[in-house]
């Protein structure tokens, strides 16, 4: 009696197996007599528990036998089930062998898993040769995942030679097909008039619509084109919104230049306090100028306690993320203030950094170090070439010290003072005396230049006005 309870209880609490209905027993005898598309279906049954018992392994078994019939589709699912091991064992080399067996056959997605696994470096070593070539068949064969990818290799030439034209007609191609980030990417390459002509109406018009579907990236391009009425009506306003909108998804302009307008009271309340976390967050998802912000806040204090140890390693992330302005500053702060110690020579280098950057004020900066020999060996050359990019930048001191190093030659004997004319005019007309009275010479003297007395005079005047008492004495009585 209790042998037949169990019996029952048992009978009552197993699942109930389900039936082979007639309409399976005919999909699995379509299947061994090779019809590939029931071969799918009963996989894609097996696999999803639809109709009969959920199975992993069963469906692979149907997947292989479309596999081997010839199905691209097949092999691409089989190719899942033997990468992530379920219902086979995990068999990574299996997976690839089947995805590309599958990208053989024209499945676009099998020739753009392992493009991007060779991309990416993801159970396979990085192989630029091969994912590049992988993509580009995904991609034809009508994957838009593989021509984003494609395309933002080209843009950037990550393992191919650059291709902007190139890049912006895949990108094209893949906006097409409804993927905003290729939308986002053809947007900044419209901004910037990269491989295709510039058109601002049009970038604004793919940023809304990436925006509109996600992109982070496209939301901080349009509130930078709002905030600077690039293209498009300024509105602070909604540039502000865009950019919290960006921040929220993750992308580091976005926190960057909404903690720009927080902390200066753009479009809103100035916050130095609210501004600071938002810096933090743009530094720490990959903004050297949030860094550099975030860094500057802490030197002085603005909006978090001030922590000079702590905004100089700040300064030196954004510094070797390529932000100038933190070269700049930790290059100062060797230069022994503030209880610093003082390291002429990481202070040459930093400023070396920083004018390499594009920051002038570095350039003026490790232009005299060349010049004087100081913590760097002496070269006159470098020297000049840096002052130049400082000159270049609106330095006008700079554009002094260029002149007077091109009148002088390395051996200290005087050279063509032609060269130098260009260079104390700009210099002058920025307000350096001494370039005045320098000019003036040369003009008095026929030095170099045409001699021009009434110029000469003109410029004696203008250094006096300045406050060059030289050139107040060549002036009276004239």
């Amino acid at each position: 009696m209790r042998a037949r309870l169990v019996l029952v209880l048992a009978t009552t609490l197993a699942p109930a197996a389900a039936a082979q209905t007639p309409e399976l027993t005919a999909l699995k005898k379509s299947c061994d007599l090779g019809a590939v598309a029931d071969c799918l279906a009963l996989a894609a049954r097996h696999l999803a528990g639809e109709g009969v018992p959920k199975d992993a392994k069963q469906a692979a078994g149907f997947f292989k036998k479309a596999c081997e019939k010839g199905s691209g589709r097949g092999c691409l699912e089989l190719a899942q089930l033997h990468r992530a091991g379920e219902g086979v064992g995990r068999d990574v080399p299996k997976a690839i062998e089947l995805f590309e067996r599958a990208c053989n056959t024209g499945e676009a997605e099998g020739c753009t898993t392992v493009g991007l696994m060779s991309l990416r470096g993801t159970d396979v070593p990085v192989d630029m040769t091969r994912a590049s070539d992988l993509l580009d068949r995904g991609c034809r064969a009508g994957s838009t995942k593989a021509c984003a990818a494609l395309g933002t290799m080209l843009e950037s030439g990550r393992g191919v030679a650059a291709d902007p034209k190139r890049a912006a007609e895949i990108f094209q191609k893949a906006c097409d097909g409804g993927d905003a980030e290729a939308c986002g990417r053809l947007a900044a390459l419209l901004r910037d008039g990269k491989g295709v002509p510039k058109d601002m109406a049009r970038a604004i018009e793919l940023a809304g619509r990436s925006c509109d579907n996600g992109l982070a990236m496209a939301c901080a391009q349009l509130g930078a084109a709002l905030e600077t009425g690039e293209g498009v009506a300024k509105d602070l306003a909604r540039a502000r919104t865009l950019f919290q909108k960006a921040c929220d998804g993750g992308q580091s302009l976005g926190c960057h230049r909404l903690g720009l307008m927080t902390r200066d009271g753009v479009a809103g309340t100035k916050d130095a306090a609210a501004a600071y976390p938002l810096f933090l967050k743009g530094c720490d998802t990959g903004s050297a100028p949030a860094c550099f912000e975030q860094g500057f806040a802490q030197d002085r204090g603005r909006g978090t306690p001030a922590n000079l140890a702590q905004a100089m390693v700040l300064y030196q992330k954004a510094c070797h993320a390529g932000e100038p302005r933190g070269c700049y500053e930790i290059g100062v702060l060797f230069g022994g203030i503030r209880g610093v110690t003082n390291d002429s020579r990481q202070q040459a280098e930093f400023f070396r950094l920083a004018c390499e950057g594009g920051d002038a004020r570095g350039c003026s900066k490790v232009a005299r170090f060349y010049e004087l020999g100081e913590a760097l060996p002496r070269d006159l050359p470098k020297a000049r070439a840096a002052y130049e990019k400082g000159c270049d930048q609106g330095l006008a001191p700079d554009c002094a010290k260029v002149a007077e190093l091109l009148r002088k030659r390395s051996d200290g004997l005087p050279a063509d003072p032609a060269p130098a004319v260009p260079f104390y005019a700009k210099a002058c007309d920025g307000g350096v005396a001494d370039a005045c009275f320098e000019l003036g010479n040369l003009y008095e003297k026929a030095i170099g230049v045409t001699q021009d007395l009434g110029k000469a005079l003109e410029l004696f005047k203008k250094a006096c006005a300045a406050g060059d008492q030289r050139a107040c004495a060549r002036t009276r009585g004239r």
